[in-house]
This record gives C-alpha cells, structure tokens and sequence, in this order.
C-alpha cells in the first residue's frame, strides 16, 4: 500500500500525513530500530485520530513478538 492510499484510508489532511512522513524520514536517518519507529508512528496515528474523536488504533499480539492493529470498534 503506499503512502497516498494509506493517508486516503485514514483520511488525514496533506499536511498531517507530510508531518508523519517526515517523522518517518528522520527515524530511519537516525537508524531507528523497527519496533521503535512501529511505537512512534502507533502514537501518532491515536494521537491525530483522538484529536477528531476518533477510536485509537488498538495494538493486538501477532505472532511472534509481531503487533497488528485494527480499529476499535464502538461500543467494544
């Protein structure tokens, strides 16, 4: 999936989404590891979606030592 259909599925503004790539750039200029840069860019996604009232983003087990993350569905 690119970028542009990421940013497309959650709906964040041109300017959000080129914050969080910029965001993204630097981590791996900085030769951050994996589950780290996986962290920051979690808490930026709940970050923004808590700002327009949104569910965050809900990190579940998968595999071994893997996370995915699905949308907390209302109610639950």
């Amino acid at each position: 999936m690119t970028g542009d259909a990421i940013a497309l599925s959650l709906r964040l503004k041109k300017s959000d989404w080129l914050r969080l790539h910029a965001l993204v750039t630097e981590l791996r200029a900085a030769d951050a590891p994996a589950p780290s840069l996986q962290g920051v860019i979690i808490a930026a996604l709940n970050d923004y979606l808590t700002k327009r009232g949104e569910a965050p983003l809900e990190t579940q087990p998968f595999g071994r030592g893997g996370a995915r993350t699905s949308r907390k569905r209302a109610g639950a």
